[in-house]
């Protein structure tokens, strides 16, 4: 990969989208940018050409720049489209269709991750263990909630990112569960799956690759400060918001005693999960380890922040691969 490559940096804005390259510069500074950043100043110092190009509402603008300037690669830092998470994958099959190479998972691969039930559906299939859930749609609920394995916690079917996710998501009964269902409906628009809550250790996995895929070494989000007594788990505020996590102690670092057969399991359900939903590039895969060491899949996340000082590039530094060296390996898996 010595040819230095004029790459797309493809990411989705809440606005109409900036008429110069330049005019990107002032986003950078963004703390919310700091996936961006880093990822275009790398793609510079590896030499290759990076640019910039957003969309907000009209996809003319980018079938237009991807037929006219038929970029080498586009790498995709997209996640919504029109406001709309649902419409990512849409993104990326225009991209697919105009047959130029694009960094990370498939429009289907994308797709099938993002409904919470379907992926524990195919990995129940394929012997990962799964928690069980229903999925309540505008108080219709699909599958059964008779005799459930409360407590459990009540999240949206198909957003990302902890979106909808707080303290209240944790529920003990029916009525907890339809109630807090029926809020995410009229928040969000979307099914609620009713999922039972696993106790345990939250531990993430980060797989890079294509083929062949390497599990990186497990990260753990710890929650130091959260009492014994309290649910842990991985709300929006623990993700997103910085005086919250270092209020209770929140943070994440690479999982420790842990044995070696527990990480052997690691590393074989973080290949199988990734092969099953034909995932590529890079991903990261959330999961709950019990006392008893038994693994259970929660959800599946392909094109994963991948900043610098995030949870995939740290779990790539235990492994000895630099940010350079896995900006290249995400590359080389599309190319």
């Amino acid at each position: 990969m010595s040819k230095a490559l004029k790459i797309m940096l493809l990411v989705d804005l809440p606005h109409q989208p900036p008429n110069q390259s330049e005019e990107f510069a002032a986003l950078l500074d963004s703390p919310d940018w700091e996936d961006e950043r880093d990822i275009h100043g790398t793609l510079k110092r590896l030499g290759h050409q990076p640019y910039w190009f957003g969309i907000f509402d009209n996809i003319d603008p980018l079938f237009d720049n991807l037929r006219d300037e038929r970029p080498d690669l586009v790498f995709i830092l997209c996640e919504s489209f029109q406001d709309r998470r649902d419409l990512a994958a849409n993104i990326v099959s225009l991209v697919e269709l105009l047959g130029i190479p694009y960094t990370g998972s498939s429009s289907r691969a994308i797709q099938i991750c993002m409904d919470k039930s379907l992926t524990k559906k195919i990995l129940a299939f394929h012997d990962i263990w799964v928690p069980q859930f229903a999925v309540i749609t505008n108080g219709k609920v699909t599958g059964s909630l008779d005799d459930f394995p409360f407590p459990a916690i009540v999240k949206p079917l198909n957003l990302a990112a902890s979106e909808g996710i707080a303290q209240m998501s944790v529920v003990h009964n029916l009525e907890e569960a339809k109630e807090r269902a029926a809020y995410l409906w009229s928040q969000f628009a979307t099914p609620a799956i009713v999922e039972e809550f696993i106790e345990g250790r939250e531990i993430y996995l980060g797989v890079i690759g294509k083929d062949r895929p390497q599990v990186l070494p497990p990260q753990e989000l710890h929650f130091e400060k959260v009492p014994e007594d309290q649910p842990r788990f991985a709300t929006y505020r623990a993700k997103w918001d910085d005086k919250y996590r270092k209020k209770w102690g929140i943070h994440s670092s690479n999982a420790k005693n842990i044995s070696a057969a527990v990480d052997e399991q690691l590393n074989a359900v973080g290949k199988t999960i990734f092969k099953v939903f034909g995932l590529r590039g890079y991903a990261r895969i959330d999961l709950r380890l019990r006392a008893d060491g038994r693994i259970y899949f929660i959800e599946a996340n392909p094109n994963p922040a991948i900043s610098r000082s995030g949870e995939l590039a740290k779990a790539a530094k235990h492994a000895k691969i630099t940010y350079s060296r896995l900006i290249k390996k995400i590359i080389s898996a599309t190319l």
